[in-house]
């Protein structure tokens, strides 16, 4: 009943979308006025030409249709969205106009709001005269219609700026996505995507009980092409690396760029033995020289490998694990080692070290020994090689090489080498004082050689202690300059114009030592014990002693020999024109008092 006692009786009821949730907005309905439930005020016929102008002032499509999808109805002013002219349209099912894809997804449509009396929406695409477009559609019964085909509202909406913000945004989101997991520069996954790879490798090994090993690689020297040719050098051989391990590997191998120069390749369902050939393949594809800048690079790579469940039982472990066998083959100049617990200087008992080590500095548990030098010539002890070693109060004597990796890695090795150097520096004014003085070297760390303070530092500790300086030598290996040659070179110059002597200890084992002795102010060349040991029964050993000696001579560098353990390599290396010798069977490395007992004894030794 409205105002004035009229009736307001509706007819053809549509619900139109565009509510949350599905919910309708509002409702249009043919409305005819009665007066007291008697005749018209407003025929049909005007009824209808009022909700034709009402519908068509809407951007969206309404059609009147039966339940087998002809149109029976259009009501819109906007033909550009029609796919085909209007009076095309009237008598056809949607099928007939625009296709059988697109019928068929209307006609199911129609069956869902048959059975359930409630609206459905899909989407579809569609080519019209405004050019391809996406539309969602929304079908509804209309209230009233129960005859032999009862009519349903089809309200169309054209989406296409809504459907290009969603595609944009899902592209966006993918490329997020592939930014968080994959590496830009290479394409190859990232470590958080290598490490998902393994966790799901691991799952599928454990219910399979099968194997899985991890490849960690680190190209070595690579630190060198950024710094002599440029990073974009660098990049464009990390890209020809990730090209070329892509193509060695198996097809359900993964292989990621990890950051800097290091990579993984993951291998699962593979016993050990057969990564070790997967490491084989991999060496091989990098032995062919890479060409930057019309200038070919030779790469060598070192690879640590790890195995499941062998060496780890989830995804950090295992990681974790290739990366100590990688390593350590990096330590033993390239090449390739699998994991060892005993080579793992992140085991627990002895990451413990490391927190009790300052104390150990503080509480002078912390001692040096010494290993004497002979001069062959004369027979005469004139030098000595200082060795940290670790009075531990619970743990005994512990070697250096059980905390100094270590160390070398944390803060406490600027402070630790101060220490050793101002005790052995104490010790040398010692025999000063006692008339026989001795010249001692102290082993230097990588991170000592780009320490811009370590000469002055060095200065003060000869002053405070009132040593001349031409009683220090600093020993330094290849591995330690080649970390970062030009701050290295920078100190190694302020040393050498103190004129502190230099040293490089482990001679032979690296891979550009004569560019190095070439390139650096080294007064001393201490041959590595590998050659000197066995140099009696291996005569390559042999020729490379004898090959060094010659080259340190003509160069006008002194010359020491390790690991001399026999009196026939002893003379030998008296024969060859070796200047010093250092090994058991002159001394093993003494603590202080029993090295003073023993220089009192051996006054003079014979090399006969």
């Amino acid at each position: 009943m409205a105002a004035g006692g009229c009736v307001l009786d509706v007819h053809d009821r549509m619900a139109l979308p565009g509510g949350s949730g599905g919910v309708p907005q509002f409702w249009l309905g043919v409305v005819i006025e009665t007066i007291d439930g008697q005749g018209a005020t407003e025929a049909p016929q005007e009824s209808e030409a009022r909700l034709q102008a009402l519908l068509s002032s809407l951007d969206d499509l309404v059609f009147e249709l039966d339940e087998n999808g002809t149109y029976l109805k259009i009501w819109t002013a906007n033909d550009a969205l029609l796919a085909v002219p209007r009076g095309e349209l009237i008598g056809r099912t949607h099928r007939e106009a625009l296709g059988e894809e697109i019928g068929l997804s209307l006609a199911n449509v129609i069956v869902q709001v048959l059975e359930t009396g409630r609206s459905q929406f899909w989407e579809y695409c569609l080519e019209v005269p405004a050019g391809i477009r996406w539309f969602q559609g929304r079908v509804a019964p209309i209230a009233g219609s129960e005859g032999p085909l009862r009519r349903l509202c089809l309200l169309v909406r054209d989406i296409t700026e809504q459907k290009a913000a969603e595609q944009a945004r899902d592209r966006a989101e993918e490329q997020l996505r592939h930014q968080a997991l994959y590496d830009g520069l290479t394409g190859l996954p990232n470590r958080t995507l290598f490490h998902d790879r393994v966790e799901h490798a691991l799952a599928a090994a454990r219910r399979e009980n099968e194997e899985v090993a991890v490849l960690m690689l680190d190209l070595d020297r690579f630190k060198e092409i950024n710094d002599t040719l440029g990073h974009a050098a660098g990049d464009e051989v990390l890209r020809e690396v990730a090209r070329r391990l892509s193509k060695v590997t198996r097809g359900g191998d993964s292989i990621a760029r990890l950051g800097g120069d290091e990579f993984g390749v993951l291998l699962p369902n593979t016993p050990e033995t057969d990564a070790a050939m997967v490491v084989s393949r991999v060496s091989s594809c990098l032995e062919e020289s890479i060409v930057v800048h019309d200038l070919p690079l030779n790469i060598d790579v070192s690879v640590g490998l790890a195995a499941f469940p062998k060496d780890g039982g989830d995804a950090d472990l295992l990681m974790q694990h290739a990366d100590v066998a990688m390593y350590v083959a990096k330590t033993a100049n390239g090449g390739f080692a699998r994991y060892e617990s005993s080579a793992d200087p992140h085991k627990p008992d002895r990451l413990s070290l490391i927190g009790e080590l300052r104390g150990a500095l503080e509480r002078g548990e912390l001692v040096l020994h010494y290993q004497p030098q002979l001069t062959l010539s004369t027979g005469n002890i004139m030098a000595v090689e200082a060795l940290l070693r670790w009075q531990h109060p619970q743990r005994g004597l512990i070697p250096p090489d059980e905390f100094i990796p270590l160390v070398q890695e944390t803060g406490l090795i600027k402070p630790l080498t101060h220490y050793v150097l101002d005790l052995a520096l104490r010790q040398c004014r010692s025999w000063m004082d006692h008339g026989r003085p001795m010249r001692v070297a102290v082993n230097l760390a990588m991170r000592n050689l780009i320490d811009a303070d370590l000469p002055s530092d060095v200065a003060d500790l000869l002053r405070l202690n009132g040593v001349p300086v031409d009683l220090l030598e600093l020993e330094i290996t290849e591995s330690a300059v080649i970390a970062d040659p030009l701050r290295t070179k920078a100190v190694l110059a302020r040393l050498a114009k103190m004129r502190v002597r230099l040293s490089v200890d482990d001679f032979g084992t690296g891979y550009s030592s004569l560019t190095y002795l070439t390139r650096l102010p080294i007064d001393e060349i201490k041959i590595d014990r590998s050659f000197v040991t066995d140099m009696s029964s291996s005569p390559d050993n042999e020729v490379v002693v004898r090959s060094t000696i010659d080259l340190a001579r003509n160069l006008g560098k002194q010359v020491v020999a390790e690991g001399v353990e026999t009196a026939d390599v002893l003379q030998r290396l008296e024969e060859l024109g070796c200047h010093l010798a250092q090994g058991y069977y002159v001394s093993r490395p003494l603590p202080i008092e029993e090295l003073d007992v023993w220089l009192a004894k051996s006054a003079s030794l014979s090399t006969v």
